[in-house]
């Protein structure tokens, strides 16, 4: 039996084992920086790159070394803690492994979907040159400046605004060909990196999860159904600013950043625990808490700003069964930590699992009224869907607003709990 390897315990899978060991908020899946930083990239591409950029998206939201645990790991979990026996950890550990090279073989396609990808992806990026802007590449707000390509290739293209060339166009492919060199480059060692640390993670995350201080919260109850989140599905996106934008790379390197900061953190404590190293833990937490509130308190705020026009956009999408599908499965999935931790200061609670929406007979409404417009599209079917749309976004405004508010009273009691659940 290969459980003679179990060693060392890493910071990213202590995070990821006690991140998913207990009930999970709204971000989307972990993913690392580059793959968050090569969604963006796409985004502004020719509506002729619609597709590439779709494939883009769905495999960088499964590029996570620290996926959510699948269905098969849960079972073996809760296999081995009910009878911790060799043939019930071998099974755990063989499960461990599959979803591992299940995230090793998803980096390395996607290297080779980015690779085959760039012909198309530096012509979007010269079309975004052509009508007098900037790649979208260039405004993030991120240290890595891939050994400096990326300021070589906006210097570039300011050249060429000044001056427009042929010859400085030429000078603005290179500078884009050059940046994306870097980028292929840094996405095959960060894939190989996960490749070559597979065995000491694999063993962090058994030894964690056969430890006797590891007690997994299992999902207790069945989740609530489609047509009774509705009000929760308008406040994942009023809380993003009441728009439909791109999947922001620099959320996804906040994300990034705060897990790996609690993850050294969280080590550190557990290896040595003073109440110095407490205190230096507690201290990441409560930064990712007051982060996040910042983020959804401005999110809130751009949508009362925006008032009619951004539910008009809502409204629109929602009309679509489709749609409602997606958000469905995107508000209820499992998250890693600072996900968590986002869901809690938007909805009040991990929306993963056994959980009570807010305004459900509302959503139940609506979501009967939809059901009938689908059947039956008629103007005056819409038109009740809309007054009840309208009435009830309205409502979530007021209650997100209010709720925020409230938020701040109760902020140290959420880091707290995360705080305890980390150390436990």
């Amino acid at each position: 039996m290969k459980l003679q390897i179990l060693s060392t315990l890493f910071a990213s899978a202590l995070l990821l084992c006690t991140a998913c060991g207990t009930a999970q908020a709204q971000g989307l899946t972990a993913s690392s920086e580059a793959a968050s930083e090569e969604q963006e990239m796409v985004s502004q591409a020719d509506p002729a790159q619609a597709e590439l950029v779709s494939t883009i998206e769905e495999s960088i939201t499964l590029e996570s070394e620290h996926p959510p645990l699948s269905d098969a790991t849960k079972e073996a979990i809760t296999a081995y803690k009910r009878n911790p026996c060799e043939e019930t950890a071998q099974v755990l550990y063989d499960a461990l492994n599959d979803a591992y090279d299940q995230v090793i073989a998803t980096k390395w396609e996607n290297l080779g979907i980015h690779t085959e990808a760039r012909e198309d992806r530096i012509n979007a990026w010269m079309h975004t040159v052509m009508n007098g802007e900037q790649p979208p590449f260039v405004s993030l707000e991120m240290e890595d400046d891939k050994g400096g390509e990326r300021e070589a290739a906006s210097e570039a293209v300011e050249a060429y605004f000044e001056n427009p060339t042929i010859q400085n166009r030429e000078l603005v492919r290179q500078a884009l060909n050059a940046y994306y060199d870097a980028f292929l480059t840094e996405q095959e060692a960060h894939a190989q990196e996960t490749q070559d640390l597979k065995e000491e993670r694999i063993a962090a995350m058994f030894e964690r999860f056969i430890s006797d201080s590891f007690q997994p919260q299992l999902i207790s109850g069945e989740q609530p159904d489609l047509e009774d989140i509705l009000a929760e599905i308008m406040c994942s996106y009023i809380s993003a600013g009441a728009e439909f934008l791109p999947v922001n790379p620099e959320a996804r390197v906040r994300e990034r950043s705060f897990n790996a900061e609690i993850a050294s953190a969280q080590e550190i404590y557990l290896e040595d625990p003073t109440p110095e190293n407490l205190n230096a833990l507690e201290a990441e937490v409560t930064e990712a808490f007051r982060t996040a509130c910042e983020v959804r308190e401005e999110g809130c705020a751009q949508a009362e700003e925006n008032g009619r026009a951004g539910a008009e956009d809502l409204l629109e999408q929602m009309l679509n069964p489709d749609f409602l599908a997606e958000q469905y499965e995107e508000l209820t999935q499992q998250l890693n930590l600072y996900g968590r931790i986002d869901r809690i200061i938007t909805f009040g609670c991990n929306t993963y699992g056994d959980w009570t929406p807010r305004m459900e007979e509302e959503s139940k409404a609506l979501a009967k009224l939809l059901i009938i417009y689908q059947a039956d599209p008629t103007a005056e079917h819409l038109q009740a869907v809309e007054e009840s749309f309208y009435a009830l976004y309205d409502d979530v405004l007021r209650m997100q607003a209010e709720h925020l508010e409230m938020t701040e009273s109760v902020l140290e009691n959420y880091i707290a709990d995360t705080v305890s659940e980390l150390i436990s």
